[in-house]
């Protein structure tokens, strides 16, 4: 992914600096009971923001492909909105929580803290029955460097202007029923934290072990009762053929 970080921070950047453009990025975890899971990084950009990328002949589109040809275990999705806008999406799966989370950290390893980003970074447990802990922090950085800042554009105002033209949210489905969390809403099983641009937010939460039966629990039954139909079968043939 090396080519996937630069694109989607250059995105971030104009948004910061391009008048009327808006731009929403959004991380999304699912964690299943047996700890793997899915990650998803949704980037949204308005009609407006399009046609600025068109004057400046960049594709997002066209980066974000060549960067996931790199990277097998990512896959990119691109979804027109009926507004005129574009969402593109990079998805990929994890097997364990500790891929989970390094997938996370890939996508921002290598940058800067003046780089533009959406920065993820957690720590997950889950036990052996589904119940998770989840830990971290979620930063959206706004961009510092060299031709940004000057004596009229301060750090803040370029935080009070990100805080204009981005929307940002981390967005984590945890296997269980929620027991513990700071996020900003919840609904179900699924939390949302709404980042705003500055330093790092805590990120916290917590979830006891799922109801119901595990997907090995479901095909031991289903092959126990595959197992009995069979015996009955075979009965019933025995007892005809004792019968004739």
């Amino acid at each position: 992914m090396r080519r996937a970080r630069p694109v989607v921070g250059l995105l971030l950047l104009l948004a910061f600096t391009l008048s009327g453009c808006r731009l929403g990025v959004r991380t999304e975890v699912t964690v299943e009971r047996d700890g793997s899971g899915a990650i998803a990084v949704a980037v949204a950009l308005d009609e407006a923001l399009l046609e600025a990328l068109d004057d400046l002949a960049v594709d997002p589109t066209a980066e974000l492909t060549a960067a996931v040809a790199s990277a097998p275990d990512w896959q990119l999705a691109r979804t027109a909105t009926d507004a005129g806008g574009l969402t593109l999406t990079l998805r990929r799966d994890a097997d364990d929580p500790a891929e989970l989370t390094d997938a996370l950290r890939e996508l921002t390893d290598g940058l800067t803290d003046t780089d533009p980003a959406l920065a993820v970074d957690l720590d997950l447990e889950v036990d052996d029955e589904g119940a998770a802990q989840l830990d971290g922090t979620v930063q959206l950085r706004t961009p510092i460097g060299p031709g940004l800042l000057t004596d009229e554009v301060t750090e803040a105002d370029l935080a009070e202007l990100a805080a204009r033209t981005v929307d940002a949210a981390l967005v984590v489905t945890l296997p269980g029923p929620v027991t513990d969390h700071d996020a900003d809403e919840v609904d179900g099983s699924t939390l949302t934290w709404r980042v705003a641009p500055g330093d790092p937010r805590p990120v916290t939460a917590a979830s006891a072990a799922p109801e119901g039966l595990t997907p090995e629990q479901v095909a031991a039954l289903v092959g126990g009762a595959l197992v009995l139909v069979g015996l009955a079968a075979v009965t019933v043939v025995v007892v005809r053929r004792r019968s004739r």
